[in-house]
């Protein structure tokens, strides 16, 4: 029977944008540093901007403030303390003040001539945290914590204009000159002040050096083609071949990778210990300059791009385990052989095989269902599976031979799309939630292997003996006390049923309480022989104390993302969980705290199905929706 294999996702990739829409003062991204405090700074091309995660604050040059900024193109970014933040720009250097949120400037104004190049001002800071910077055409600068200001740092035998440097923490301090060679210093405090030590000979190189980038302590020199780690440790190979017709815009080192991204589009993962090499995010940048990479906490990789604004990628290790499919899903149940089988709306029934994670086909109309819309699938006790669809009667599908057969009889009662089963009697009495044809009544009669209807009866609104107003069944759940059934209807509420005398009693003469809709999508009774009913608009908890009950309403007025209550499951931990059309949401009964859970948290798809509810004997939850399966362990 099996053909096609599905493969879950149980880790996603999510991949969020930010621009200025979201308040990112410009769209073309320089520089990322997130600093101490967990505040990511970014730097544009027309401002800078702190973003906390939730929104971002803008500061630009304003001539009328002397403590603003002093330019607003923002090229590089070093954390001197958590209370003082350097920022080189394209006229000036800036010391931010966190106490005030003022800006000190530094080599701008009438004392200092206007630069006449792009990256005039380089940034790096020593081990003891001392602020070091190059101003082309006027050489090497510290800054002096006493006298609050520049002082000149003469270096011995470095005649040549400077294209970059970088200073790692054991204070070795590395020049790339506009020749393109690449020399390394060494640091010396000495008091307040710095002394460097230049080696008299360049680091080895074969070919002049694109650009150097510093990080996580290591050297990266970039060719044209290929790159080089200096790593004094040895613990990678040193020369890795890289896009030769594209030019480098960044290079950052992480949990054994090198992430290289490019100006003309594209950023590539290299894993170092594994030799192997991956496109970042997919095709989402082939075609997007990449200015700028970072890597903060959490993992995250943040890119900031030419026109594109800011991207946020990280990998989601969610609970969640999900299955796109290419049908609805609509039902569940669990074979006698701990398979899991999946009732689709058009592509008829699917397999899980839990143990090797993975969906095949199992059945659809060429081989015994009557359609391949499938919104019920229960199992009686004797092992054998009843199946409910768009298509006219019931199809059985037997646990011990796997054979499908249709239930036989001729009853009088014709009656199709079946939405819900329930068994009474020990399993002699069968009773199917229709859609259109109201409450199906049937009498089993088992002969040997094979089943047979012994009587039917069908209860509608058009029969005048009995309270049920409307013919759409979409749930049923058998009472504790095993002689009533609750029954949800579309549009008609709430009714429960005495399946000894066959009558109905509506939930308004039960209680004097209202739900909060009549159009109702599940009922499940919980540890505590209560009732929890979901509908259209809203969850009702119902407290039941004999005769009488309390009800608590959660709708997205105050707890929920959404009102289409579709699925209700309780947990062994007496936590609810339900399916709406804004994902999954929890509720723990114990402290009274709801969560909720969407498509960014490896979810099939924010929107889910009615009837597509199951707790499995291992008590795994599994819900449906429009793009397939997600199920779970909630104890883990």
């Amino acid at each position: 029977m099996a053909s096609t294999i599905i493969t879950p996702v149980y880790a996603q990739i999510v991949h969020k944008q930010l621009s200025n829409i979201d308040g990112l003062s410009n769209n073309s991204i320089n520089c990322i540093f997130e600093d101490s405090r967990s505040t990511l700074w970014i730097g544009t091309w027309d401002g800078l901007n702190a973003y906390n995660g939730r929104e971002f604050k803008a500061y630009r040059y304003n001539k009328n403030n002397p403590y603003s900024i002093s330019n607003n193109v923002i090229r590089q970014i070093v954390e001197e303390s958590a209370e003082r933040i350097w920022f080189a720009t394209d006229y000036g250097i800036n010391r931010w003040n966190a106490e005030n949120q003022n800006f000190d400037s530094y080599f701008c104004g009438n004392d200092y001539p206007i630069p006449k190049h792009e990256k005039s001002f380089l940034l790096s800071k020593t081990s003891r945290q001392k602020i070091v910077c190059y101003v082309r055409e006027a050489g090497f600068f510290y800054f002096n914590n006493d006298t609050q200001e520049f002082k000149p740092l003469t270096i011995p035998n470095l005649d040549s204009d400077l294209k970059d440097f970088a200073i790692d923490s054991d204070n070795n301090i590395f020049f790339l000159t506009a020749s393109l060679k690449v020399w390394q210093g060494k640091i010396n405090h000495e008091g307040d002040g710095i002394v460097i030590d230049l080696k008299p000979e360049a680091i080895e190189q074969t070919v002049p050096v694109s650009n150097i980038f510093l990080t996580q302590n290591k050297l990266i020199l970039n060719y044209r083609g290929h790159i080089k780690i200096i790593d004094k440790e040895n613990s990678y190979p040193t020369t890795i071949d890289v896009d030769k017709n594209k030019e480098v815009s960044q290079i950052v080192f992480h949990d054994n990778s090198l992430y290289v991204s490019y100006y003309e589009g594209g950023c590539e993962q290299y894993d170092l210990r594994e030799r192997t090499q991956s496109v970042v995010a997919g095709d989402l940048f082939n075609k997007t300059s990449i200015f700028s990479l970072y890597i903060g906490s959490q993992n995250i990789l943040w890119v900031g791009t030419d026109g594109q604004g800011l991207y946020e990628i990280y990998e989601h290790n969610s609970p969640f385990k999900s299955i796109k499919t290419n049908h609805p899903v609509r039902s569940f149940c669990e074979t006698d052989d701990k398979n899991i089988l999946i009732g689709t709306k058009g592509d008829g029934i699917k397999l899980l095989k839990k143990d090797a994670s993975k969906m095949i086909d199992y059945l659809n109309i060429s081989n015994g269902l009557t359609s391949n819309s499938i919104y019920v699938v229960k199992k009686n006790q004797a092992g054998d599976i009843f199946i409910g669809s768009e298509g006219e009667g019931i199809t059985i599908l037997k646990g011990k031979t796997n054979k499908i057969e249709k239930l036989n009889g001729t009853s009088g009662v014709y009656f199709k799309s079946i939405y819900s089963i329930c068994f009474t009697n020990n399993d002699s009495v069968l009773w199917l939630g229709t859609s259109g044809y109201g409450l199906i009544k049937i009498e089993l009669y088992k002969n040997k292997e094979s089943y047979s209807m012994k009587n039917v009866t069908q209860f509608t609104s058009e029969n005048t003996q009995n309270a049920l107003n409307n013919n759409i069944i979409y749930t049923m759940m058998p009472d504790d006390d095993k002689t009533h059934l609750w029954i949800g209807t579309r549009g008609g509420g709430v009714y429960k049923f005495n399946t000894k005398t066959n009558s109905f009693t509506s939930w308004d003469d039960i209680y004097n309480i209202s739900l909060t809709n009549n159009d109702i999508l599940s009922i499940q009774m919980d540890s505590h022989k209560n009732l929890w009913i979901g509908t259209s608009y809203g969850l009702n908890h119902i407290i039941l104390n004999g005769d009488s009950a309390e009800i608590k309403e959660f709708t997205d007025n105050e707890y929920l993302p959404n009102n289409t209550i579709h699925g209700v499951l309780e947990d062994t931990n007496q936590t609810i969980w339900i399916s709406t059309n804004a994902g999954i949401s929890s509720i723990n009964q114990k402290n009274n705290t709801i969560k909720s859970y969407t498509v960014n948290d490896g979810l099939q798809n924010n929107e889910f199905a009615d009837g597509a509810y199951f707790r499995g004997n291992d008590n795994i939850l599994y819900f449906g929706g429009v793009s397939g399966l997600s199920y779970f362990d909630p104890d883990v």
